[in-house]
């Protein structure tokens, strides 16, 4: 009997990937033992963009077969361990599932693991992930065509205190597009916490919060992260609202948010209500500061 000196290499998968797991940093993170092989192309698939990452923002990179496309992409050599931690990331089997592939590399063929999304239904992406997707295109000298044809969708953030309209902070959204006034699915409670108010999501919360959707450019989300303190005093997430659909809020970061909840999850009337018994109590000596206009200043429809 031959008596092993050193243990053996665990055993290692080939995985084919197309998306921004081909960013050697995006993978150094998730994946740290990965070792790169090198650039390969997958025939009969192209490349596609679908269903939603709610951490992404839109819509995510998948395969879809196809004899007429061939989609490049790169090859990662993958221990147990890395291939189960990337299918907590890719979301198996809820987003993705895994499934077996032949790719070209180099010379020869060989089988790899790859990612396909569940969700085939055609969705845009967001442009930093399309960007990021391009610049790995770009590097490797591919043809860039079918992504520069893509447009990539516009954040959608729905704001339910004084960034909504006739209200203080309201020209922090000048120049972006109002679509529509709506309510947040069950599960959040709404704070005064005096000059602003602060949304908390609470599971057992039978209540839901009023506010107005805005879709807005990458420029607009950076600068309403750095309005809202994200994520120190409030952190973007991405919620539902009651139709279903799905978009950014700022959430407050912080455990106990105090004050009195709004009952109704209406801020701009929650203030509109205070404001009038000001100045009843204090009748011409009210000098409070008004956190919005009149609401009559809104066309009627959109209120």
């Amino acid at each position: 009997m031959t008596t092993r000196l050193f243990p053996s290499k665990p055993p290692m998968t080939l995985y084919f990937a197309y998306g921004s797991n081909m960013d050697p940093g995006q993978m150094k993170q998730r994946c740290p033992k990965s070792i790169q092989v090198g650039p390969a192309l997958l025939p009969d698939y192209r490349l596609a963009f679908a269903g939603y990452s709610s951490a992404r923002g839109g819509g995510v990179a998948t395969v879809l077969f196809n004899r007429k496309h061939t989609t490049p992409g790169i090859v990662w050599m993958m221990t147990a361990i890395d291939m189960a931690a990337l299918d907590r990331f890719e979301g198996v089997p809820h987003q993705y599932r895994r499934t077996l592939v032949e790719v070209r590399l180099g010379e020869q063929n060989a089988l790899a693991m790859t990612y396909k999304l569940k969700n085939n239904d055609a969705n845009a992406p967001r442009r930093p992930y399309l960007e990021r997707i391009q610049n790995i295109y770009r590097q490797q000298n591919w043809d860039t065509s079918l992504l520069e044809r893509i447009k990539p969708c516009l954040p959608r953030v729905f704001v339910y205190g004084s960034l909504r309209r006739g209200c203080m902070n309201h020209h922090h959204l000048e120049g972006a597009k109002f679509i529509r006034q709506v309510r947040t699915s069950q599960g959040f409670r709404l704070h005064d916490l005096g000059p602003f108010p602060a949304m908390v999501w609470d599971a057992e919360a039978r209540s839901s919060v009023v506010g107005e959707v805005w879709e807005v450019s990458e420029e607009h989300l950076a600068n309403l992260d750095r309005f809202e303190g994200h994520p120190n005093l409030y952190c973007r997430k991405n919620i539902y609202l009651e139709d279903g659909s799905r978009v950014d809020t700022y959430l407050y970061a912080r455990q106990n948010a105090g004050r009195d909840v709004i009952p109704d999850g209406d801020w701009v009337t929650w203030e509109r209500r205070k404001n009038t018994n000001r100045r009843s109590l204090r009748n011409e000596g009210y000098s409070h500061r008004t956190f919005f206009r009149s609401a009559w200043e809104l066309d009627e429809d959109d209120r």
